[in-house]
């Protein structure tokens, strides 16, 4: 038996020093292979015991470096005339409302506030199923933003305290522009209660093929062509803010 292999090495660790010290094994592959199998160790061990001695650091683990995430920066300020800067500034004003509402003894649960409405109209309080919510105009409001904050957002908000009197009441519905929706404007915003706007919707107008203008006292609506071949057929198309029927213009 070899002399590495006595009893007086204290490890087999040992064993592979005094082997690679006096030459007995090198660091090919198969020397290792033979020194491992003839002492019980694996392959790995070896390896690393004879690393130690000559000096060498072993390969470390390709380590993959995360790449960090350039974050883009913030917009702290919004560009003029932009919708959704004109989205905002209507939510502050709706937030303004409330709280005006709220001085005058009108405490009232916000609702939701929608940016779907199209053509010539301003704004509108809707009630449907009993869910209450407010839509606006984002085209017309761009267009007008200071009338708009002053005096369509309130009229709309007016709407929607004088439902809530309604209710209150319980003996049926006011007259939407009528004198109680014209007292909240002059009690609660201190505005005058003018029931339409004057915007110049010429910009907001769908200049659609066979498109006719019908207008009654109040204002202008654009009826396509198939609405406007029900008009000439007998249909009546009422306003719903001053009741009368709409007439066609001619163009």
């Amino acid at each position: 038996m070899p002399y590495y292999k006595k009893q007086y090495f204290d490890s087999k660790a040992a064993v592979v020093r005094a082997m690679y010290a006096d030459g007995s094994m090198t660091t090919s592959p198969e020397d290792k292979k033979r020194v491992a199998k003839e002492l019980g160790m694996t392959v790995q061990t070896v390896h690393a015991t004879i690393v130690k001695l000559s000096g060498k650091k072993p390969k470390a683990a390709k380590v993959y470096k995360k790449i960090p995430q350039v974050k883009k920066p913030v917009r702290t300020q919004l560009l003029v005339g932009n919708l959704f800067e004109t989205r905002q500034l209507i939510r502050t004003k709706l937030t303004e409302c409330y709280e005006i509402a709220k001085e005058r003894g009108h405490d009232l649960p916000e609702i939701d506030a929608r940016f779907d409405l199209k053509g010539t109209c301003g704004g509108q309080f809707c009630t449907k199923f009993g869910h209450k919510y407010f839509r606006f105009n984002l085209a017309l409001a761009k267009e007008n933003i200071e009338d708009y904050l002053s005096q369509t957002v309130p009229h709309e908000f007016a709407h929607y305290i004088q439902r809530i009197e309604d209710n209150k009441r319980m003996y049926g519905r006011s007259k939407p522009h009528g004198r109680e929706w014209k007292n909240i404007m002059i009690r609660v915003f201190g505005l005058s209660p003018d029931r339409c706007h004057k915007y110049d919707t010429s910009v907001v107008k769908k200049q659609r093929r066979g498109s006719q203008t019908y207008k009654c006292s109040c204002r202008e609506f654009v009826f396509g062509p198939v609405k406007h071949r029900n008009a000439q057929n007998g249909s009546q198309y009422i306003c719903r803010d001053c009741g009368e029927t709409l007439v066609w213009t001619g163009k």
